[in-house]
């Protein structure tokens, strides 16, 4: 798996928009296949992204299919004060005053009801309901 790789579950953004191009590839690829005539790999991708699904549905208002209704990033949860950080700092200097001086991690908190968690390959990931 490349770094590359919409799937990656190791990074820190996923673009769900990349990632619901993959279910429906593996969706189609393999439509009249049990699970023992698909290769190990990807059984366990379109798991993992079957559950995304079932959850962004579920939680979000609209899965994989849909998604209008959530902001096009999956932010793991280890990642999310940075990602709000980059998201509302823009191009502003973050070592000038009084930027420096802003607690980012209770910044991340206060947005953090805007977020839903789904649970994927074991790593909590927030996505934004819109």
């Amino acid at each position: 798996m490349s770094s590359n790789d919409p799937t990656d579950w190791r990074r820190d953004v996923l673009d769900l928009s990349q990632l619901a191009d993959r279910w429906e590839h593996l969706r189609t690829a393999y439509a009249d296949e049990g699970q023992d005539e698909i290769p190990a790999d990807d059984w366990q991708e379109l798991q993992a992204l079957d559950g995304l699904h079932r959850q962004l549905a579920r939680q979000a208002g609209g899965g994989l299919e849909d998604l209008d209704r959530v902001e096009p990033a999956l932010i793991w949860e280890g990642h999310y004060a940075e990602y709000v950080k980059g998201e509302h700092a823009g191009s502003i200097d973050l070592a000038a005053w009084p930027f420096r001086y802003i607690d980012w991690e209770a910044a991340a908190k206060y947005v953090r009801s805007e977020y839903v968690e789904v649970v994927v390959a074991g790593r909590t990931w927030l996505v934004r309901s819109l």
